[in-house]
């Protein structure tokens, strides 16, 4: 007698996912970055899959926002491996989040576009690319200027901005 696997439902993987990115977030908190990474690693391998197969926009999202952990653990180190790792992480988070902003662009997209264009900048030093997610925060507070955290993050980035300069100088 043969017995299948009973596959489990998206909304199960999702709740799945969210539980190991939470336990990525908190080891990352008590500074446990390699069990951070293992964990943020397993929520990839149950939101990947569950993207390809039905694609929402909390799906896409939430992998953006664990690519991105993951790129900002890998810039965390001194390692070159892990850096360059952390560039491809990035990256997918960037082409995740600019199809985001193309189908609703919300300030909320804006503002992860943003991040995942810093986290990249940061990554494979490329000024450019931190500048540009310096101008969407930039545009966000000039929209948005009862929201304090559009005019943290652009201080934030234009100090970034001068760190990187000075790296490449």
């Amino acid at each position: 007698m043969f017995f299948r696997k009973k596959s489990k439902s998206p909304e199960s993987m999702l709740q799945e996912a969210e539980e190991y990115f939470k336990k990525g977030e908190a080891s990352t908190k008590l500074h446990d970055f390699s069990k951070a990474e293992t964990w943020f690693r397993k929520c990839v391998s149950v939101l990947e899959p569950l993207k390809e197969e039905h694609g929402s926009r909390t799906i896409q999202r939430k992998l953006s926002h664990t690519y991105s952990m993951l790129s900002v653990l890998g810039l965390a180190t001194a390692d070159e491996k892990k850096r360059k790792e952390a560039a491809l992480w990035a990256k997918k988070a960037v082409d995740i989040d600019e199809k985001l902003v193309e189908e609703a662009g919300t300030p909320d997209a804006y503002d992860c576009l943003a991040t995942s264009y810093s986290n990249l900048g940061s990554a494979t030093l490329d000024i450019m690319l931190c500048d540009k997610a310096l101008q969407i925060w930039m545009k966000l507070q000039k929209e948005y200027p009862d929201n304090p955290l559009y005019a943290r993050r652009v201080e934030t980035q234009q100090y970034n901005n001068r760190q990187l300069l000075l790296k490449l100088l």
